[in-house]
């Protein structure tokens, strides 16, 4: 993986000349900073621009407001990790805005021309439509979306659920949504929401760490299949930039021209899309290593320092050290320097 790691190191300044994805128009100074995708960290400040591979990071008592080039705006309450990403589908390259802890609320328009981003949290990923919502996620991954205008598709555990106004789910991690609420019956308190799943977990360590490793485990199975597809095309393009450099020493203009349209900028444009899924795969396993399992961690060994070790406590461990191993061997191989 050393050649691999190289190589990601060459191609992130590529990836880190977008133009603006999004602009900070207020935060809570200096309570908020910014996590770039070269793994700098900067207090955030009015104006501060955004781009994919970013994440804003929110302390107890900071909260900023985002202001998206394609429309909408996004809020980060304090004590939250809001991140923004890309992704290449299917349907074309499509944003993804990721919620490891805290709360967002997202207020998206529709703009002619572009694809409403989906939002990835570590129990579930939601589709939007001309949306108003928030994203509520526990210390545990457990995320509870409320719809306040719109439509949103709750995908998580192999099921989806559809909310309209008014309607909250909630999704603990490895299993499916649970039942739909009226929001407006039901109101929501998210310090009473975190807190109820803290206990949960106290009562069942094992269930929590084992329904996120639903999550880090797809994270990492599309990484086995990615990164072996990179470092070929990496070697495939390597050869076409000799092949380019020996048709320029001897070949005609005609033949330049042809082998640069028909197979260089072909492995190129692959390269760049295995780079960039490979990159959003190792970066959301990254978070959901830093922000959520770490602080399981240090909140059932808080448990066992003051002598409330939960029952499974060991079991606990076990499954953990086994996950990180995982993460360990096929992850952070792949990811930059920077990132750690």
């Amino acid at each position: 993986m050393k050649k691999l790691a190289i190589a990601l190191s060459v191609l992130l300044t590529t990836v880190t000349l977008l133009a603006q994805e999004a602009e900070l128009v207020y935060v809570d100074y200096p309570e908020v900073e910014i996590r770039r995708e070269n793994g700098a960290t900067v207090v955030a400040d009015f104006g501060d621009q955004l781009r994919y591979g970013d994440s804003v990071i929110t302390t107890r008592y900071g909260s900023a407001e985002i202001e998206l080039t394609s429309g909408g705006t996004v809020t980060v309450s304090p004590d939250t990790v809001y991140s923004l990403a890309e992704i290449e589908t299917s349907g074309g390259r499509q944003t993804v805005m990721s919620v490891a802890f805290g709360s967002v609320r997202f207020r998206f328009q529709q703009v002619a021309g572009t694809r409403e981003p989906s939002i990835g949290t570590p129990t579930s990923v939601a589709g939007v439509r001309g949306t108003e919502f928030t994203a509520n996620v526990a210390i545990d991954g457990s995320t509870v979306f409320i719809v306040d205008e719109g439509e949103v598709a709750v995908s998580g555990g192999g099921s989806t659920v559809t909310l309209v106004s008014n309607q909250g789910v909630q999704v603990n991690p490895g299993e499916a949504p649970g039942e739909t609420f009226d929001a407006i019956e039901r109101a929501f308190d998210f310090a009473r929401f975190n807190q109820d799943r803290l206990e949960a977990l106290v009562a069942d360590p094992v269930a929590a760490v084992e329904g996120l490793a639903v999550t880090m485990n797809g994270f990492i199975d599309q990484l086995q299949i990615i990164a072996p597809r990179f470092e070929a095309a990496e070697a495939a393009l390597s050869e076409a930039r000799e092949q380019r450099v020996k048709l320029a020493e001897s070949g005609t203009d005609e033949e330049q021209e042809d082998y640069y349209l028909h197979t260089y900028v072909p492995l190129r444009d692959e390269r760049q899309v295995l780079f960039l899924n490979m990159r959003f795969y190792a970066r959301s396993a990254l978070s959901l290593r830093r922000y959520v399992l770490g602080r399981l961690a240090v909140a059932l060994e808080l448990e066992d320092i003051a002598g409330r070790a939960p029952v499974g406590y060991d079991e606990f461990r076990a499954a953990y050290a086994d996950l990180l191993d995982r993460y360990e061997r096929v992850v952070v191989p792949v990811l930059d320097p920077s990132d750690i």
